[in-house]
Formats: C-alpha cells, structure tokens, sequence
C-alpha cells in the first residue's frame, strides 16, 4: 500500500511541472465545434461528425468541401453506403440520411432523443434514449427497454458509447470514466436488459461495469456471432486497457499491452488504456490516446507509436496507412504549438 501511494505522488509531482505552463485547449474548429464524433472515409473522400450537430465532407486531395447543417448525432458504414442519423424532438421520428445516394429512411415517432444507429441485415436500426426501432419487412419493430438507455434519470449517463447488433439482442456499450460503464444486453425480444459481466473482488475480473469504461463494440472477425469489445480506464495513476471477446455470456480476453514501468507514471500492472475499437479489412485497431496504436492482422498485433499528426484541412492527421486516418478528435493540455493529451479518431478507409 505504502508503495502504490509513494508512486502517486511521484506521479503527481512529475505532472506538476508540465501541468504548470500548460493550458487546455479546445479543438475549435469552425464547423465541426470542439471535438468530432464520428468519421468515414473511402479512397476519396472522408466524413467528420462534430459535437456541434454538422457533417463536414472532405475531398482528400483537395481538403475542406462542405458542411451539412442538421441536427446529425452518428454516423454508420454499411458496406459501400453511408448513412447519418438526424435526431428530431422528443417524440418525432428520427431521419436516416443517406451520404452516398441512397434513399433517406424515416422511423415512426419514438419516445427519447436519438443517439446511435446500428446495423442490422435490413439496414440501420435506431437507438433512443427510451427505444429501440428496428427496420423489419414493410416497417419498424419498436422495443422499450426496462430501462433508459441515456439522460441523467437512471445510472446509465449519458449516450452510449458502442452499439452492435447480433441476432436476438443488441449490445450496448457505456464510458463513464472513472465511474466505469460496462456492457449491457438488451434481448430484442423482451426487451429485458442484463449486465454482461465477469467480475472479481473491487475492480478486479475482465469486465467489470463499476470499473471499466467501454469504448468500442465491434463484430468479431475471426468467431462468427462473437463481438470484440475494448475497455479503458485512465484515472490519475490507474491505468487499464484491454480488448474482449464476447460470446454469448462467455468473455475472454484477446488482447492488452503492459505500459514500462521506468519512467514511473502507473500503478504497478498498469496496461496502456484503450479510447476506440476500429474494424479493418483484416483484423480491428485500438488506440491508447496521443501515444499508442495497436493494429491487429493475421492473428498479431503491432504494438506502434502514435505517428506524429501533420496539418491539413484545418485539422491534425495521419494518413500514410492507407487503411485508416488518424485525426485528432479533442485537444488537448499543451501549449499551442505542442499539444499533448489529445484524444484521436481512427476512421477506417473502405
């Protein structure tokens, strides 16, 4: 115990300096706001959802072309289509519009505000904070869930974190930092919701909701019918990450990496905390902040340093993997001209 408090405060002493002549710094930016949401991307042509409600479509060799105005609060690849989710009132139908081409879709009304799609094999379904609708032959399923799936009137706070559909039920993923989060099912039959969970003592056991934020939820590209999920939790000194794999009830751990332990700046056993779950052509990536990527392909995963972001189209990327962009999604502590602890978005390129 004594150890583990002496390496806090070492912690918190070796942050203090920084800390000091640092300031925090919004992403700012003209339309997408202070931090982008979600992106899309293909050889061409890449999507950005901002926390201010817009669509921002870039040409990749030209740069900026475009925002679309609207109420948008997620966006989801199917294939070669696109679709973005546009939340209407409490109580209207929410509109899925297609960025590709496609024809819109409308749901019927729906209790709750809007905040995910998720794929389904007739297309994007839709999640409320009261409701779920699901897309069925000539019309809508809508189940309600025992309980909220959002808002500050239950414990679960806030919009999900990651969505996924599987036959039968849907999982939803929550990140409530430091307070955990976990994974919950819903049986899309019933409507009944269950903790999907394998505990141990405190925070101990691989997914633990009062413990373990959930960042991603993703199908599994090696086991038909599992999904992978990814967990990260960084609290001052308490730093945990790792990937699981969900089938069923059953959860095993696929993949986590140990962070050195010289310089001090974790609790003995710390693993580099994961902030997103990707899925790639062969195989997913994770990122661990501004500092790690872990690319995971042919049944190994290379563990990489974050590739210094360049400027371009008024935002900070990475693009020399064709198979992915790396943007920066929030900013940041750091001085102007070098921002660090920034939060980054890997958009797949499809």
């Amino acid at each position: 115990m004594l150890r583990r408090l002496a390496l806090l405060v070492l912690t918190l002493l070796l942050a203090a300096g920084p800390a000091a002549a640092a300031r925090l710094n919004d992403l700012d930016d003209p339309d997408l706001g202070r931090s982008i949401r979600a992106g899309a991307a293909d050889t061409g042509r890449m999507w950005l959802l901002g926390e201010s409600g817009r669509i921002v479509l870039f040409d990749r060799q030209r740069g900026r072309d475009r925002a679309l105005d609207g109420a948008y609060v997620d966006l989801l690849r199917d294939g070669p289509r696109l679709w973005a989710l546009q939340r209407g009132e409490p109580g209207e139908a929410a509109r899925i519009v297609s960025l590709t081409g496609d024809t819109a879709r409308a749901t019927p009304p729906l209790p709750g505000a809007a905040t995910r799609l998720f794929l389904t094999p007739l297309g994007p379904g839709v999640m409320t904070t009261e409701a779920i609708a699901v897309p069925e032959p000539g019309g809508w399923r809508i189940i309600q869930p025992e309980v909220r799936l959002g808002g500050r009137a239950t414990g679960l706070l806030g919009r999900p974190s990651a969505v996924l559909a599987q036959p039968g039920r849907l999982l939803v993923g929550f990140n409530h930092g430091e307070w955990g989060g976990g994974l919950r099912a819903i049986d899309l039959a019933t409507g009944a919701v269950s903790l999907v969970e394998d505990l141990d003592d405190r925070c101990g056991g691989l997914l633990n909701s009062a413990c373990l934020p959930v960042t991603g939820a993703i199908p599994d590209p090696d086991q038909a019918g599992c999904a992978l999920v990814s967990g990260g939790l960084a609290h001052m000194a308490l730093l945990t990450g790792r990937v699981l794999r969900i089938c069923g009830d059953r959860i095993d751990l696929v993949y986590s990496a140990p962070i050195p332990a010289d310089p001090p700046r974790a609790f003995p056993g710390a693993t580099w905390p994961l902030s997103g779950l990707t899925p790639l052509a062969d195989g997913w990536i994770a990122s661990s902040g501004d500092e790690r990527l872990f690319i995971a392909s042919g049944g190994t995963v290379d563990n990489r340093p974050m590739p210094a972001l360049r400027d371009w189209a008024g935002l900070k990327i990475d693009d020399s993997d064709p198979r992915f962009i790396v943007v920066m999604q929030a900013c940041c502590w750091g001085l102007a001209d070098d921002p660090r602890d920034f939060a980054v978005l890997v958009v797949p390129v499809q």
